[in-house]
């Protein structure tokens, strides 16, 4: 239980539709259990309010992410990304999955941080996420001055027009069990409502909205 100020460089930032805080590995404590109330406390849950005005979450689990960075020594891996999904009312910290939209804000992190050279005006950042031990590879615009945030680039959800990332990702079939179909068939039937489960970066289920009178 941490009962005294200590002091750690972060960086608030967004990714897609997500928001959250970036820390450099080092800047970290080895002993997870002390890792994990640090990061509890400054994105400020649990919280019963669900506000999180004592902390740097945003009150809903879109605005509660947590990115981990190191420089990578593997090769073809410039960076290594552990990710944390954290919920405003619950002390669980989900390393499980990966994010697709907070991973773009990775590569900007990166560059920010000074851990990949630019390269003109296009810039590829090779990712490992430690979550699934999946390869993403990020192109940004950038200059000799880092990432161009201004662009024509559109996101539902979030206000404004900005630069865009580029983003794939490899061997992202079977992730968590292995098969594209866990369940072994392409579409599933529960009373009238059909659904597909498949595991596709993150297993999913996707559910036919007319079989559900929503469409």
């Amino acid at each position: 239980m941490i009962n005294y100020q200590y002091k750690i460089n972060c960086t608030q930032v967004r990714g897609g539709t997500s928001k959250g805080v970036m820390f450099l590995e080092d800047n970290l404590p080895t002993d997870v259990t002390l890792r994990y109330d640090i990061i509890r406390k400054i994105m400020g849950v649990p919280d019963s309010y669900k506000n999180q005005t004592h902390g740097l979450g945003g009150g809903k689990s879109t605005n509660n992410k947590v990115g981990i960075i190191r420089k990578s020594t593997q090769s073809g891996i410039d960076i290594e990304y552990l990710f944390m999904q954290l919920n405003p009312n619950t002390e669980h910290i989900d390393t499980a999955p990966n994010c697709g939209n907070f991973i773009s804000a990775v590569p900007v992190f990166a560059i920010f941080k000074d851990l990949v050279a630019i390269t003109g005006n296009n810039t590829l950042v090779r990712i490992l996420n430690l979550n699934t031990q999946q390869i993403i590879h990020a192109k940004l615009n950038t200059n000799q001055q880092g990432y161009i945030t201004t662009g024509t680039t559109e996101i539902s959800g979030v206000k404004g027009m900005f630069s865009e990332i580029e983003l794939e990702f490899y061997n992202v079939v079977g992730s968590k069990t292995g098969k594209l179909f866990p369940l072994n068939e392409r579409i599933s039937k529960l009373e009238s409502i059909q659904f597909s489960v498949i595991d596709v970066s993150v297993p999913m289920i996707l559910i036919d909205g007319n079989s559900m009178n929503i469409l």
